[in-house]
């Protein structure tokens, strides 16, 4: 119909035309969709994880942690609707396509119904005047499969790809409560890929982001991690100083107890970082309770102890 039109003459239609193929692109583009559908989200934040303290006794804590731990599961991409993020551009860009063209698409009454649908439906605040009509840049789409690897043939957005895993203590409910936080207070967001890593010898376990960064501005991993980790509020782990790294880690080292293996030899040094920083939370408990240490937990501590003991942390 557009077509038609603007081959009748009807040349201002090509700017709605514009704001239509804008529209079907970003909403394949991983980069402005959400996670999960928005009742999936709500059913998930809803539910009480209710765990019974008398499952295990103290002696038992860490086996007890292990298995109580709320992880998030590896699963196929399939993402919820449009973030705010990718709505507000389409709304800007829906202003400028009114503007060009001189004439009304939407209504005022229509622009506040719906940001006060963005607010209750997503806790997000964006006030009239902060909008303004903008022809947002779109250079491409970044699509990805069912399997969660990048659609070669649809992707055509020239910018490199970056998978940022950061590796989060937060069980699955809190965790998704404090990115849901996150998109509130920036008015951002980044899509994740959720995981979680397991270790049932040392009954270590903790919840994995995968985070896809793809800007103009991102070139290096470096940056993508750091873009990632400032929008998630926490600190820059390549930021800290070597000095504190090494530090805790003599601290660990206090004798030489049972030689087992507990890191596979592929382990990278920044999950090795993650066990001696979660044995200290553990061990601090420990001396608390003022008692007797069961054989099972000294046991996790000679191997955890030993480990590091033979360990190299190096720090970018």
């Amino acid at each position: 119909m557009l077509n038609q039109l603007i081959s009748e003459g009807y040349t201002d239609y090509a700017y709605l035309q514009s704001w239509k193929s804008f529209l079907r692109s970003i909403r394949n583009d991983i980069r402005y969709r959400n996670i999960m559908n928005r009742r999936r989200l709500q059913t998930l934040l809803r539910n009480e994880n209710k765990r019974d303290s008398d499952l295990f006794s103290i002696h038992n804590h860490a086996e007890y942690d292990y298995i109580m731990f709320d992880r998030t599961e590896k699963g196929d991409y399939a993402p919820g609707g449009l973030t705010v993020e990718g709505r507000r551009m389409l709304l800007e860009y829906l202003l400028f396509t009114q503007q060009e063209m001189n004439t009304i698409l939407i209504s005022e009454e229509e622009i506040e119904a719906i940001l006060q649908a963005w607010y209750e439906t997503d806790g997000i605040r964006v006030y009239r005047d902060e909008l303004e009509p903008v022809h947002h840049a779109y250079l491409g789409e970044l699509v990805f499969k069912p399997d969660c690897t990048i659609n070669e043939e649809k992707t055509t957005s020239p910018f490199p790809v970056f998978f940022v895993e950061i590796d989060i203590h937060l069980g699955k409910q809190e965790l998704f409560r404090w990115i849901k936080e996150r998109q509130r207070i920036t008015h951002q967001n980044f899509f994740f890929f959720p995981s979680n890593y397991s270790n049932e010898v040392a009954k270590l376990t903790w919840n994995k982001l995968t985070f896809v960064v793809s800007r103009i501005d991102i070139t290096e991993a470096r940056d993508a991690e750091r873009i990632v980790r400032h929008w998630l509020g926490i600190d820059m782990y390549h930021g800290k100083r070597k000095e504190q790294h090494k530090q805790m880690i003599i601290q660990l080292l206090i004798q030489s107890m049972k030689n087992e293996q507990l890191f596979k030899e592929d382990e990278k040094a920044s999950t090795k970082l993650l066990y001696a920083s979660e044995f200290t939370n553990r061990l601090s408990r420990l001396i608390e309770t003022e008692e007797i240490l069961s054989e099972e937990t000294n046991h996790l501590l000679a191997k955890v102890l030993k480990e590091l003991g033979n360990e190299a942390f190096p720090i970018d």
